[in-house]
């Protein structure tokens, strides 16, 4: 390979390429579009200074412990009791949906937890879970939360045809889940497929399709070639890729876990604690990981980004052993980083859009040279899984006027990311490409919006020298391709050159707060 260096300088000009392929609203938009890169924002408050030297993308900073911790914790402030104690000896990892799904494509064992804080239940039982996977020598436990935004019943996406929540729209991605990853799930849940309250889903043929339905907390060993049915049920299915799974509604207050009894009108009659009870049923587990000498398998965020972006771009984007220093984060995790003090960088791009492929070579490389954790979050619910994988023919962006969770994304624009320049801000560009939605008064209301990739250096208390909140020290928004037959191909020099010379200034007004040096990354092959 051809290698080369070049001083890079800062940059303060306007560019133009030709034919884009932009992963705004379509996955395919072929209108020419005014590239400009903008990395001035970089000014700070030095009464900030405290603040901005903690790292939040330093790579000894680990943001699931930190955001467990936290999130769990802050739900249950009112309560009379923690759920964690220490963060260091936190095992859950937060998935989004595309990674939950090759998770599941991958050989081994996986511990694998459905559920979330907004959840009475997975909060009487997350800690013990926690608890118990210690006890057992288990670092890693998948969580995955159905509902989207990590907090609001109108983002469930385990809702049945016919409810009014807008997450039923998009209940496929459960029922897709259990039909071609679960379909044993029935075994082992209360909720089973001829129930009443199993879930009926429509595929994308326009049948419907009925599932079991898992409540959360649901805790399972997942091996898709495993053979044997551990259950005590006579299955119908001819797979088991549920090892052994542990569902049961609990609650739990300062005393320990209990159930309740009602009154008509949902209060509490009383409660019979049952503690010590629910750990024994709980155990049973981790028991069976350990009485059949079960190793866990280690599936990581590098895995998931190296056969995500691989396979999208049918080619070999990342080796195998390379290493990778971008992390995923959920709707919900993302928007408790953002609430954090310090400095991190973000990405909003995935793996199914082309402009994403192109430069996250780029941005992984300054991250490796520079000890940094790149998040990426994806506007895409599903991360466009189920039209590559599943057939179905909606965008489900959520940077989308229309898109009946396109608050999801407006929340992000006037709540925290306030300062935000885009391409189609620009005057000389498509001026008013905006996203609308209707806000609580039932007013039209327009906000930015950003095309993907979208590479971002931000720190909520971060202020201009007039003192205004300016929150995104630096961005830079391009979007090239993986197309060598085109003008915009990333490794023509020039577009490699200024995209690496941009990522490296967005990368150093991080590094401004965080109190760190950016270093060149060495250029890859170009022409």
């Amino acid at each position: 390979m051809k290698l080369y260096n070049k001083a890079l300088a800062v940059l303060g000009l306007t560019l133009v390429t030709a034919s884009i392929t932009a992963c705004g609203s379509k996955d395919n938009d072929d209108t020419p579009k005014d590239v400009t890169t903008d990395v001035s924002n970089t000014a700070t408050n030095e009464d900030n200074k405290k603040d901005e030297k903690i790292g939040l993308s330093s790579i000894k900073y680990d943001i699931d412990k930190e955001f467990y911790y936290s999130d769990y914790n802050d739900r249950v402030k009112d309560k009379g009791y923690k759920i964690f104690d220490k963060k260091d000896d936190i095992v859950f990892d937060n998935i989004s949906y595309e990674e939950l799904i090759y998770l599941l494509e991958s050989k081994g064992n996986h511990l694998i937890l459905f559920g979330g804080s907004w959840c009475g239940n997975t909060q009487a039982s997350i800690g013990y879970i926690n608890e118990l996977a210690n006890l057992y020598g288990i670092d890693t436990i998948y969580n995955f939360d159905f509902r989207i935004d990590g907090d609001l019943r109108n983002t469930h996406i385990r809702e049945t045809n016919g409810s009014t929540q807008n997450g039923a729209t998009y209940n496929y991605l459960y029922g897709e889940l259990v039909s071609k990853y679960l379909p044993n799930l029935t075994d082992w849940v209360e909720y089973k497929t001829d129930s009443q309250s199993a879930l009926t889903y429509t595929d994308s043929k326009g049948v419907d399709i009925t599932v079991a339905k898992a409540q959360v907390p649901f805790l399972f060993l997942y091996n898709k070639d495993n053979t044997v049915n551990n259950s005590n049920t006579s299955s119908s299915s001819s797979k088991y890729p549920i090892v052994y799974g542990f569902e049961e509604m609990v609650n739990r207050d300062e005393k320990g876990v209990y159930t309740a009894e009602y009154n008509e009108d949902y209060t509490i009659k009383s409660k019979t604690y049952i503690t010590d009870e629910y750990k024994n049923r709980l155990k049973g587990i981790f028991e069976y990981i350990k009485a059949n000498n079960i190793t866990l398998a280690n599936y990581t965020y590098s895995d998931y980004i190296k056969e995500s972006f691989n396979d999208k771009a049918g080619t070999q984007l990342f080796e195998a052993s390379e290493k990778v220093n971008i992390n995923t984060v959920s709707y919900r995790e993302l928007k408790w980083l953002l609430e954090q003090e310090g400095d991190s960088i973000i990405l909003l791009g995935g793996s199914w859009c082309g402009n994403t492929r192109a430069i996250i070579n780029i941005v992984n490389d300054y991250a490796i040279k520079n000890d940094v954790i790149v998040y990426i979050y994806d506007t895409k619910i599903d991360s466009g899984i189920s039209k590559s994988k599943f057939g179905y023919t909606i965008d489900l962006n959520t940077r989308a006027t229309g898109f009946n969770l396109v608050n999801l994304y407006t929340d992000l624009i006037e709540n925290y990311l306030t300062n935000i320049v885009t391409l189609y801000d620009k005057e000389d560009g498509l001026a008013g490409h905006k996203i609308d939605y209707i806000d609580k008064e039932g007013k039209i209301v327009s906000v930015a919006k950003a095309q993907v990739p979208y590479l971002l250096a931000y720190n909520k208390d971060a202020k201009d020298s007039l003192g205004l909140s300016t929150p995104i020290r630096a961005y830079y928004e391009e979007m090239l391709t993986l197309s060598d037959n085109r003008l915009d191909y990333v490794y023509k020099k020039e577009n490699y050159d200024r995209y690496s010379n941009a990522t490296k200034e967005v990368f150093k007004a991080y590094a401004k707060g965080a109190g760190i040096n950016i270093e060149d990354i060495i250029a890859r092959e170009t022409v």
